[in-house]
């Protein structure tokens, strides 16, 4: 009866359970750090572009333009403004490496799209990451 009773409190969790703005912000940011286009891709809002055209931008962006490009970054907290829009707080130490870095802040912008939450690329700073899609 455990095993079961166990299977259905995940069952539950995994469906009623939505990933909030920080979740995403997290798995984005991860992606970011694993150079992973596909992902960044999955968890961007971009609206009136392609799923392809964004996915080549972030394959120049992290693979290219970013390739040696180290940093480090710690969420602060989450504010959603509305039911659809969303800002995760971070502070992000660019060129990690160096000894003269320091945290600086930064925003991830969130919209909720089809009821999800998705980071809205073209109003990420530029100065963040290296090549971001435009």
């Amino acid at each position: 009866y455990v095993g079961v009773f166990g299977a259905l409190i995940v069952a539950f969790l995994l469906l009623f359970s939505k990933e909030g703005p920080e979740i995403v912000a997290s798995k984005f940011m991860s992606a970011l750090v694993e150079g992973n286009p596909d992902k960044l891709t999955a968890l961007s809002y971009y609206p009136n572009g392609s799923k392809e055209g964004l996915r080549e931008q972030w394959q120049f962006s992290t693979q290219v333009a970013g390739k040696l490009y180290v940093f480090a970054w710690k969420i602060k907290f989450a504010k959603q403004a509305d039911e659809n829009s969303a800002g995760v707080a971070m502070d992000v130490i660019r060129n990690a490496q160096s000894q003269m870095s320091y945290p600086e802040n930064y925003q991830l912008p969130l919209v909720k799209h089809e009821g999800r939450w998705l980071v809205d690329v073209r109003s990420i700073s530029r100065e963040m990451y290296p090549a971001m899609p435009k």
